[in-house]
């Protein structure tokens, strides 16, 4: 595999030159469209031009990495937005299929991000009418989730229909249908890429979640591609789990690892045997599922011990809860968490010759500065980067 396409999620720079940087590390040649036919920020990207770039550019290229809401809705974010209906929609979709029957060579993976219940009422990244009816959304859609939930195990409902109504009662009925209009539109986009997949023109899909939570209509959107995938069989083959921004550099990964024919195997290293329960402000479950889905979806799968593994993976963990402001010490930094002894065991690693990569997770939205600081003093950073820093980040 030499040369492939990046259809990105957007321009920001962790959706863009981060897999562009990983690509020229694994010495391939990654080309994506020219910056003024991509979204910038909320506007829309040319899915016309978008679409005409990919025809251009599949017959030289070995693989794809392909954004659904940028080919078919103009980008991550405008997708949340714009009012395109869903029959302008799909035959967007239909060039993947295009491409794929004039260069049966090319390997297709696609993502798709479930439309996210923002957890900040910002209109900038929403409809704009979020700015002031996002509590309300949530809440309706908070609701709505457990409601179905109880009625699907044949439980009593409760207090879910009445939180319901209320919700809906001080809701804007256009308002609602327009918020809930675009999450099916969206919704259906993901179906038809189930069924791309299915036909074989995709070869591996991602479904990601962004900005969790337990209850939402995202949860219940996540359920319903669950059981299309559970009704064809195509496990093998796609993953659904929390994430957005990364998916780019998780899929070249995955595709790295496809065309070699083998599952890396990788130990996970935590600084507190609590790390792998600790909960995620973003995310609708607790770290160690978070990490295992992430996993798999790079074609990864964990090993226990060193003398399986390809690969120790340490993960800088909260104790209990992930935090926003550091220092924290009711959550992150506790007495239950011990950060020297994590970095005594990656000095161990490095000394025999173990391949180590790092995810700071402990906070949201940037590298915790003490684990920073004691990496640094005790580890040799290869010149090429080889020791990675990945930061968890939102939208």
């Amino acid at each position: 595999m030499k040369r492939v396409l990046l259809l990105p999620a957007d321009t920001r720079p962790v959706t863009l030159e981060l897999p562009h940087q990983l690509a020229r590390v694994a010495g391939l040649e990654m080309r994506s469209p020219p910056i003024e036919i991509l979204n910038k920020m909320n506007q829309p990207g040319n899915t016309a031009a978008l679409a005409e770039w990919l025809r251009r550019e599949a017959p030289a290229a070995d693989a794809a990495i392909v954004t659904l809401e940028t080919l078919a809705l103009g980008g991550m974010i405008p997708a949340r937005r714009v009012s395109d209906p869903l029959e302008e929609v799909l035959p967007r979709l239909e060039v993947l299929r295009e491409i794929k029957q004039r260069s049966p060579h090319l390997r297709i993976l696609a993502h798709g991000v479930i439309v996210r219940v923002a957890h900040d009422n910002d209109p900038l990244e929403e409809k704009p009418y979020y700015g002031e009816w996002g509590p309300l959304l949530r809440k309706y859609s908070e609701w709505m989730d457990r409601l179905e939930r109880k009625e699907a195990a044949g439980q009593e409902p409760g207090d879910a229909p009445m939180e319901l109504d209320r919700a809906r009662l001080h809701l804007p009925k256009e308002v609602l249908q327009d918020w809930l209009a675009t999450r099916e539109r969206n919704h259906a986009l993901h179906l038809a890429a189930i069924d791309l997949l299915n036909e074989g023109v995709l070869e591996y899909l991602a479904l990601t979640l962004d900005d969790t939570t337990p209850y939402s209509l995202a949860a219940r959107d996540r359920r319903r591609l669950e059981a299309r995938l559970d009704e064809l069989g195509l496990w093998g083959e796609a993953d659904i789990y929390p994430g957005a921004d990364e998916a780019a550099c998780t899929l070249l990964a995955r595709a790295l690892l496809n065309h070699a024919g083998r599952k890396t195997k990788v130990l996970v290293r935590y600084p507190s045997v609590l790390a792998p329960q600790a909960a995620m402000l973003y995310e609708d479950r607790p770290l160690g599922e978070l990490v295992k889905a992430h996993l798999r979806a790079a074609g990864c799968v964990a090993v226990q011990s060193t003398e399986q593994a390809d690969l120790i993976l340490a993960v800088n963990a909260p104790a209990t809860r992930q935090a926003q402001r550091q220092p924290d010490y009711e959550t992150v930094d506790t007495a239950e968490r011990h950060l020297p002894e994590l970095i005594d065991r990656l000095v161990g690693d490095q000394a025999v010759g173990r391949l180590v990569a790092v995810a700071d997770v402990a906070y949201a939205n940037g590298a915790e500065n003490r684990f920073m600081q004691l990496l640094l003093q005790a580890v040799n950073l290869p010149v090429a980067g080889g020791l990675c820093g990945l930061e968890h980040r939102r939208q």
